[in-house]
């Protein structure tokens, strides 16, 4: 974009610098904006799994699947 308006000699207009300088403003907000909804959703997604008791559904879900009885032995 700066070949072509140091072409069309719009980095001598203010209006252009100053709608340019806008837009650079706008569009750095917004990008810190969107790492930052990033950042929350991750933090949140680690709450949710420190509140996970991983173990244990393991464990349960190990003892629907089986029976635990002693073996027969085979006399």
């Amino acid at each position: 974009m700066i070949p072509i308006s140091l072409v069309m000699g719009w980095l001598d207009s203010v209006v252009y610098v100053s709608a340019l300088s806008l837009w650079a403003l706008v569009s750095g907000h917004w990008s810190a904006w969107q790492a930052a909804r990033v950042e929350v959703a991750q933090l949140e997604d680690a709450k949710m799994r420190e509140k996970e008791d991983l173990v244990a559904e393991v464990v349960e879900a190990l003892l629907a699947r089986t029976n635990v009885e002693p073996a027969e032995t085979g006399r």
